[in-house]
């Protein structure tokens, strides 16, 4: 990264949040951490940009740019549920006699998944004057912005600081204790370690061990939205004291961070 790019620290907490990555039909799931292409439309609607925009196109291409690296910090309160929905079955690709859109009369059931009380560190790292745009407008939104789907509302401000590197903004992330659902606040512990989701790009040696999704927004307009294949790793890596670990690198035979 350049060295004048900082590092801009976000809370996510909410009782159910939804990050779909690879919805098949009736099945709307979610991934384990936030999609950078969910990231971009809440950012997008936080500045007010509308869909298919110059500033859409603007905002994209320079947000894929963006490092983003997303910490799970919900511990063992957090889990997966399924809500099972009944929509109508859509619009046929015929009209009526009238020109009118033609509906299936036959509903159709969906399963959609959730993280239930889950919340994660959202470190976006690139240049000083887009953080600055982008953390004035998630404190001053313009237009609402939830955590995936609609039903998914933000518990806090989610807007931590922007910092000169990731690891001053980890350490500072875990002083803002975030309240569980008891009401109490509860401590994230700098030197634990914790799951990570880093969007980086890698070598041809590495892909074997990687995920590769299409994860880079072009654009969300009324044609609907397109993403660009991006590589994100899901390998096991963890954050402590705001340094990732390897385990198959880092870590002495038998021992991984998150046994300690």
């Amino acid at each position: 990264m350049s060295s004048n790019h900082q590092t801009l620290a976000l809370l996510l907490d909410a009782v159910l949040q939804s990050w779909g990555s690879q919805p098949r039909l009736q099945y709307c799931n979610t991934a384990d951490h936030p999609t950078k292409s969910g990231i971009g439309g809440m950012l997008c609607a936080a500045m007010g940009i509308h869909k298919g925009s110059p500033q859409e196109s603007e905002f994209l291409q320079a947000f894929s740019d963006f490092r983003m690296i997303t910490v799970a910090v919900g511990g063992q309160n957090a889990n997966t549920l399924i809500d099972f929905q009944v929509a109508r079955g859509g619009i046929k690709s015929e009209r009526d006699d009238k020109g009118g859109l033609v509906y299936n009369k036959n509903a159709v059931l969906s399963h959609r998944f959730y993280l239930a009380n889950q919340k994660f560190g959202v470190f976006l790292v690139g240049p000083q004057n887009w953080l600055t745009k982008l953390k004035s407008a998630l404190e001053n939104p313009v237009w609402g912005f939830w955590y995936g789907r609609k039903c998914c509302i933000p518990s806090c401000p989610p807007v931590i600081g922007i910092f000169d590197n990731t690891k001053d903004a980890w350490l500072e992330f875990c002083k803002k204790q975030p309240i569980d659902c008891s009401g109490q606040h509860r401590t994230i512990d700098p030197s634990a370690s914790y799951p990570i989701s880093d969007d980086i790009n890698i070598t041809n040696q590495e892909s074997s061990f990687q995920n590769i999704q299409m994860d880079v927004p072009v654009s969300f307009g009324k044609q609907g939205s397109s993403s660009e294949g991006r590589v994100k790793t899901y390998r096991t890596v963890y954050l402590r004291n705001g340094n990732l670990l390897d385990c198959q690198r880092d870590c002495p035979p038998h021992q991984s961070p998150c046994q300690s």
